[in-house]
């Protein structure tokens, strides 16, 4: 039974993601070690790190999901914000650069559809990592988008940062998601917590949400504990 269950999971990972690694591997054959290789143009990754990791305070535990090169790394680096980085992701070839690059951080690889990670980091931070489909059917990837989350905000102790290419864009590119806010808001109250936080503001094409694991209200006052 446990062997029937691993090959499944093993054909759900093959299944899964597989136009977005094609498109990761082109990329890179193209642009090597660049943004670009990643689906983020010059100069705008740097405005992504900088509104993803707002929360990010020196000494705090950080798991970069969805690591790339392990660019954030060296953002948080340059900014003098020393953290405990590890980074993730399930493309080898972006792996293997990360590694090289950075020899005092630490990197693991993970499988879609597999199991996430259950330690507790204190930021989690999801940079690019939902704007590629995994599935042709847009009702299965949100499905599999919201399951990610979920687990991921297990694995927070503080805050939960995603962006997410928004909808209101000129045109849709193929194999591209987009994702609907409010489907977004209703999940995160009604599965995550009631204290979030949305920036539409650093890009014209893109947003990210800080998801707070602590949102306890402060009686009687009625605020959150800051």
């Amino acid at each position: 039974m446990n062997e029937e269950n691993d090959k499944t999971k093993v054909l759900k990972s093959l299944e899964m993601g597989g136009k977005m690694k094609e498109i990761y591997r082109d990329q890179f054959e193209v642009h090597g070690y660049s943004p670009k290789s990643l689906g983020c143009g010059k100069g705008r990754q740097n405005l992504r790190f900088k509104a993803l990791s707002c929360f990010v305070e020196p000494k705090s535990s950080v798991l970069d999901f969805g690591c790339g090169f392990g660019d954030l790394f060296s953002f948080l680096n340059k900014k003098k914000i020393m953290v405990q980085y590890e980074g993730c992701d399930v493309m080898d070839i972006f792996l293997n650069v990360a590694k090289e690059r950075h020899a005092k951080a630490e990197f693991f690889k993970i499988e879609m559809g597999g199991n996430l990670p259950t330690e507790k980091y204190d930021n989690i931070i999801c940079s690019g990592v939902f704007n590629f489909k995994y599935v042709e059917d847009d009702v299965k990837h949100q499905e599999e988008v919201y399951s990610t989350i979920e687990k991921l905000f297990i694995a927070c102790k503080r805050v939960l940062s995603i962006d997410f290419q928004t909808p209101f864009v000129d045109f849709n590119a193929p194999n591209s998601h987009y994702q609907d806010i409010d489907s977004l808001i209703n999940f995160v109250v009604q599965k995550l917590s009631r204290r979030f936080s949305i920036d539409h503001s650093y890009m014209p094409y893109e947003y990210c949400v800080h998801i707070f694991k602590d949102s306890l209200i402060k009686r009687p006052d009625n605020v959150y504990k800051t």
